[in-house]
């Protein structure tokens, strides 16, 4: 029963490769950040 799924029934190609590459660029954002702050805090010991 979601009301969110009828505004759009036929989801667009695009649309789907939007948001799959912008899924992969906030993932990627977010491990190299937890990485970067991961290898801050190695350096600052």
């Amino acid at each position: 029963m979601q009301d969110s799924r009828e505004e759009a029934p036929a989801p667009q190609p695009t649309n789907y490769l939007m948001t799959g590459i912008i899924t992969c660029v906030a993932v990627a954002a977010a491990v190299l950040i937890r990485y970067a702050k991961y290898k801050a805090r190695t350096k600052g010991m």
